[in-house]
């Protein structure tokens, strides 16, 4: 006799946005005693990118599941037409949007902003919602700041934008970044950052 998976049903309500299939698999789990906060955490992480508002809200509200998963890097993995309605749903419901990733769970470290640094209207929607633009880049090697982020593949409105909330011109590897540009990448001096 096959026996259905719970997590084959609950993989089908996320991939539909179906709250009915969802709680059909988490009450087939708690049947089998397999339903605990880990498989809430777990379910609640997989339908952030798949963008299953519906979903979502059920795990936050009926369920209570656990944001402890859901990090800055796996929320910029939801579908663009649906971040800002994330972000919202998860702020209303606890989650902190100044978090930063933690390893290994990857993202070296960055938070939303950085993730999201070429969309001007998640980066204005997430500095109208309390998001700090102050120490944004924790580890200067691997995480880079948060202009720098910009002025790789963001927009000179958004530069304009993060500078006018006080994001400082003058961060950590701009100095290297001109030296390395002006004399070469062999011939550039340790330039240490004086700002």
């Amino acid at each position: 006799m096959n026996r259905v998976s719970h997590q084959t049903i609950i993989e089908d309500g996320l991939a539909e946005d179906d709250v009915t299939k969802v709680q059909t698999g988490l009450k087939l789990a708690e049947s089998r005693k397999r339903k605990d906060s880990k498989l809430l955490a777990v379910t609640l992480a997989k339908c952030i990118p798949s963008g299953s508002l519906n979903v979502l809200r059920y795990l936050l509200k009926q369920e209570e599941a656990p944001l402890s998963r859901v990090s800055p890097e796996l929320v910029q993995q939801c579908p663009v037409e649906k971040i800002s309605e994330v972000l919202q749903i998860l702020v209303d419901s606890g989650w902190d949007i100044n978090q930063h990733d933690e390893p290994p769970g990857g993202g070296n470290g960055k938070c939303i902003l950085q993730h999201i640094c070429n969309n001007e209207d998640l980066i204005r929607w997430c500095l109208a919602h309390s998001a700090k633009v102050e120490d944004v880049g924790i580890d200067p090697y691997y995480n880079p700041p948060l202009l720098e982020c910009v002025a790789r593949i963001g927009t000179v409105s958004i530069f304009k934008l993060l500078h006018s909330h006080g994001v400082s011109r003058c961060e950590h590897r701009y100095k290297s970044i001109i030296a390395n540009t002006i004399l070469g990448k062999n011939n550039a001096p340790n330039l240490t950052p004086s700002c």
